[in-house]
């Protein structure tokens, strides 16, 4: 298993996965996999390029098992708090450690960007697994919230 923050030369990868995720497990994203499918490359490629996302993959060999996003500019949150988000890990690798490994890895980027010292994150209440992940991790119900008909519970770390 690798981990790695990908660049705009991965866009296909990320698309890949990203389209995986939610064709498999739509109930854990907000978005939907037909809308996923209109996204041009140049808006793949412009989501990788912004300096306040980081996209991480990881890989099985050669082929990409799951994916998070880091973001460093969100309006909802204070300015010196990151935003994990669209963290997913296909289903066949679920429970063999891949979820840790790739949040522990976000988590080692977030502290090496000046000005973060907290993340945060939302999950929905129907993802237990993911929710006793995060606990594990030293993650901590602070809330709850949510778009449309689904109830999230927000998580938030100290990593200063």
């Amino acid at each position: 298993m690798q981990i790695r923050k990908i660049t705009t030369e991965d866009w296909e990868l990320l698309r890949a996965v990203r389209l995986e995720a939610l064709s498999s497990s739509p109930e854990a994203f907000s978005s939907k996999h037909a809308d996923a499918l209109k996204i041009s490359e140049e808006e793949w490629k412009k989501q990788l390029a912004d300096p306040h996302n980081s996209f991480f993959l990881v890989f099985d060999g050669e082929r990409p098992v799951g994916m998070a996003r880091l973001s460093t500019k969100q309006p909802e949150l204070p300015t010196n708090a990151a935003l994990i988000a669209s963290v997913y890990v296909n289903e066949e690798m679920r429970g063999k450690g891949v979820g840790r490994a790739l949040i522990d890895a976000v988590i080692v980027h977030a502290k090496s960007i000046d000005g973060i010292s907290g993340l945060q994150l939302s999950v929905r209440q129907t993802q237990q697994t993911a929710m006793n992940l995060y606990q594990s991790l030293g993650f901590k119900n602070v809330g709850t919230g949510g778009q449309g008909k689904e109830l999230e519970k927000i998580y938030a770390l100290d990593i200063i």
